[in-house]
């Protein structure tokens, strides 16, 4: 399980890194390009935003504490992430033994929101930034082993974030950001659906220890928004 989700954080940076560059390359020659040093000061901004490894889009607001510091709000929802037969989405006890397979969807009616502080601690590289921030979220699906049991995976509560970033310099006019980091997930839970039998309750229990050994979830996010 865990081999397959370091292998769509890599997937996800590899894209992420590629969104950026062919950012930079679609407006070097525009008037509206965010490195220029000449552009107007803005208090507050738009966003809109992509993230990953768990897929998601957001939007957010953003205002000028000071030309150092960036307070934004934010709201975010998940796509949902369906794990098929043929995925290697396994789960076995304690000492890796006695893996079950699970087919289902992951990353259903999820959402988050809450806020970030940004601090750009160098005035001549304002693109440059340090962040904390804290919110609320819920994360659910549901999974299936090969006997059709079905488990239902919920998570919510607070989560906290530290992370870095370039871009998003507090001018008018268009932003482009990069930024990664990590996230503290809230505790998640696991519940049968239907009678209970020896081997789900097992099963049930290896589940939740092997999704709550996801503390720390790392994070990558291309953000544009408009400075005004």
């Amino acid at each position: 399980m865990g081999n397959r989700y370091i292998a769509s954080m890599k997937r996800y940076f590899i894209s992420a890194i590629f969104l950026f560059s062919f950012g930079l390359a679609s407006h070097a020659q525009n008037d509206f390009a965010f490195w220029k040093k000449d552009r107007e000061y803005a208090e507050n901004a738009f966003l809109i935003s992509t993230s990953g490894p768990v897929p998601g889009v957001g939007l957010g607001f953003s205002h000028q504490l000071s030309k150092k510091a960036t307070l934004t709000a934010f709201y975010g929802e998940a796509s949902e992430v369906k794990i098929e037969a043929g995925d290697d989405f396994e789960v076995g006890d304690d000492n890796g033994n006695n893996e079950v397979k699970y087919t289902g969807v992951l990353a259903e009616n999820s959402s988050w929101s809450g806020v970030i502080l940004n601090y750009r601690p160098f005035e001549k590289a304002q693109g440059v930034r340090l962040q904390v921030g804290a919110g609320v979220g819920r994360l659910g699906g549901h999974l299936k082993d090969p006997n059709m049991v079905k488990y239902f995976v919920s998570g919510s509560g607070t989560f906290m974030y530290m992370g870095a970033g370039y871009g998003l310099r507090p001018v008018k006019g268009l932003q482009l950001g990069l930024d990664i980091g990590w996230l503290r997930a809230p505790e998640f839970d696991v519940k049968i659906a239907g009678s209970a039998t020896p081997n789900a309750e097992t099963n049930q229990a290896n589940l939740r220890r092997e999704l709550n050994n996801f503390t720390y979830i790392p994070n990558a996010q291309i953000t544009l928004a408009w400075g005004f």
